[in-house]
């Protein structure tokens, strides 16, 4: 995936991402399945704990019956 963040003030941000990928059941992946796409945007806030990020994203390729329309995510990262 990539990110594009854009700092707002010294502790807040704006964020879009786009990710890709795909999970698989077997230890050596087939690679022959669908890549599964999706977009999102989100607010990150640096704390002192880390960086606190609240996201919503939504699939490209929305599988019916398996896939929810939209996301939420609320992560706490580290910093290396």
């Amino acid at each position: 995936g990539s990110d594009i963040h854009f700092p707002m003030t010294s502790s807040l941000g704006l964020e879009f991402f786009f990710e890709a990928g795909n999970v698989y059941e077997d230890t050596l992946p087939s690679l022959k399945g669908e890549v599964l796409k999706s977009v999102g945007t989100g607010l990150s806030f640096s704390t002192p704990l880390g960086p606190l990020k609240i996201e919503a994203a939504v699939p490209i390729n929305r599988r019916e019956d398996v896939d929810s329309s939209a996301q939420f995510y609320i992560t706490l990262e580290k910093l290396f």
